[in-house]
């Protein structure tokens, strides 16, 4: 498919409506909120948060190269909270962290919690009545842990618990090793991602109950097509979808990680949220900033922009598109937002808005 023919597709179809659901975004007063330094005033007053990326992540002596995502940042544009996500996969791509996923998660986790939290630079959010409008000076942004793959569970209904009693409050259920919920999207590159189930396992219904239960936010990224309609046919409550984008074709396995329009209708009826990220592709139109904005217009004639969101994977070691170096770029996306179309109302749903009300719904 050439740019020509992509961009036909991807501009084609009528709105999809899916205020039937009961669901609506969610917008939020500016009153009282600190300017933002710098020339543009596209967020001035947002609360943005961000449901997926990996900020300061330097654990154990482990390097962490992408260094796109830090408090630091969050600060200097006013995010208000941003998800602060552990690998919960990680011993399956090398020996050095061991061979328990639930250890070494932890200890993901415990370099925060003994690092920046402690040292009060960001703050723990247990419950959404945490969760700044901003972040400032005076002010340290909201911290989310999370978990990016099940795998950390090791199969074990009570580690939902022990993680909840430190604070996660978000995990994606799969990453790039299929585990004992489902199975993944696409494995990394000369990796093995180890036996595929054929969807959902009974073991990831009981996950998702417990989840819902003690008051976890279920992410649906990266996992397999049948995995994701089968967790969507299960849950109760909205899911985010929380770094991914679009897919030109209706065929689950393009591009691997990107989402196709019937399977974002999916997360839509549920109420959920589609997050996209600033991932750049080589062989479809999405490469600079303008691209991205152009997109969320496209999602939000289609699903609703109640259903569209921001989900950086800051820290996650992609190839970001021109133009996005880190967090703080992401005032250039609001000005391109509004370039294309759209209003500060959309930017207030996109930027945070929709995420906020998925996080009142699943954890209060």
């Amino acid at each position: 498919m050439n740019r020509r023919n992509f961009l036909r597709t991807f501009l084609a179809g009528g709105i999809a409506l899916f205020g039937a659901c009961g669901c609506s975004k969610t917008i939020l007063s500016s009153d009282g909120a600190t300017p933002i330094e710098n020339d543009s005033k596209s967020l001035l007053g947002i609360q943005i948060i961000d449901p997926h990326a990996h900020p300061d992540m330097d654990y154990v002596g482990a390097r962490w190269r992408d260094k796109s995502a830090s408090y630091r940042y969050m600060q200097e544009i006013n995010m208000a909270t941003s998800s602060f996500s552990a690998v919960g996969d990680r011993v399956f791509s090398s020996h050095l962290f061991g061979n328990s996923a639930f250890k070494n998660t932890m200890v993901q986790l415990d370099w925060w919690l003994e690092g920046i939290v402690k040292e009060n630079k960001v703050k723990l959010v247990l419950k959404t009545s945490d969760i700044p409008h901003q972040s400032d000076v005076s002010q340290p942004p909201g911290a989310i842990l999370s978990i990016e793959g099940g795998d950390a569970l090791e199969g074990k209904l009570d580690n939902i618990d022990k993680f909840y009693q430190i604070g996660v409050r978000i995990i994606t259920m799969m990453h790039y090793h299929n585990n004992e919920i489902g199975d993944i999207m696409k494995a990394r590159p000369h990796s093995d991602p180890g036996p595929y189930r054929g969807g959902l396992s009974q073991f990831g219904r009981r996950v998702i109950v417990k989840m819902e239960d003690v008051g976890m936010v279920i992410d649906v990224a990266h996992s397999h097509p049948t995995t994701f309609r089968e967790i969507l046919s299960v849950v109760s409550k909205p899911v985010i979808d929380s770094h991914t984008n679009p897919s030109p074709t209706e065929e689950s396995s393009y591009h691997g990680r990107m989402r196709t329009w019937k399977e974002m209708e999916l997360v839509a009826k549920n109420c959920g949220v589609t997050c996209t990220w600033p991932l750049r592709y080589h062989d479809i139109p999405r490469r600079i900033i303008s691209d991205w904005a152009k997109e969320i217009l496209v999602m939000k004639q289609r699903l609703g922009i109640e259903h569209v969101g921001l989900g950086t994977d800051g820290g996650g070691g992609y190839h970001p598109m021109d133009g996005y170096d880190d967090e703080r770029d992401l005032k250039k996306l609001g000005d391109a937002m509004l370039e294309v179309g759209l209003s500060r109302e959309d930017i207030e749903a996109y930027m945070g808005g929709n995420v906020l009300r998925v996080l009142k719904t699943c954890i209060s």
